[in-house]
């Protein structure tokens, strides 16, 4: 047997993030064919709209969870700042998940300064992990991300993203 006969299948997993603001834009990005992942952002005008749109259709959500940047000059609505006492962190948390119905993971949004804390990235992990089925994407914004160890040290199921395509 030769060494490609045992290399493993290659598999692409499709996110589309971001979604929540705006209905059209999604309901578009929604209609896309194939296996496509959204996540959407929690406390925004659209966010429970879209999850129920998206989940009708068959599609996967994630909460799209705004976690503290590096240069965080304009916070989103229920982010995850590293000033946060654990039980503010995790009242943060559990609001994000109820504003997006039918999440099956959760996937970094910004978080460049927090995905650098093992404390932060393990309260979360717990969460995570508490609530059942949920799997986490690290987004990875930074090199010195530690969200994806932490994760596996904790039980969560996970990976990061290798490949990141913007409208730029």
């Amino acid at each position: 047997v030769g060494a490609a006969a045992e290399a493993p299948t290659p598999r692409i997993a499709i996110i589309i993030d971001d979604l929540g603001y705006q209905k059209a834009a999604g309901e578009r990005a929604l209609s896309l064919p194939g296996p496509v992942a959204y996540a959407i952002l929690p406390n925004t005008p659209r966010d429970a709209y879209l999850a129920r749109f998206a989940h009708a259709r068959g599609k996967d959500v994630l909460l799209h969870l705004p976690l503290q940047a590096e240069q965080d000059r304009s916070a989103v609505g229920g982010s995850l700042l590293l000033d946060m006492s654990r039980q503010q962190f995790l009242q943060a948390f559990a609001s994000s998940i109820e504003a997006v119905p039918h999440a099956v993971g959760v996937n970094s949004h910004r978080g460049s300064l927090l995905t650098r804390h093992p404390g932060h990235m393990g309260w979360l992990m717990e969460e995570i992990l508490d609530r059942g089925d949920l799997f986490f994407v690290d987004s990875y914004t930074t090199a010195e991300s530690v969200a994806l160890r932490v994760a596996n040290e904790s039980g969560v199921p996970a990976l990061r993203r290798d490949v990141f395509l913007d409208p730029d």
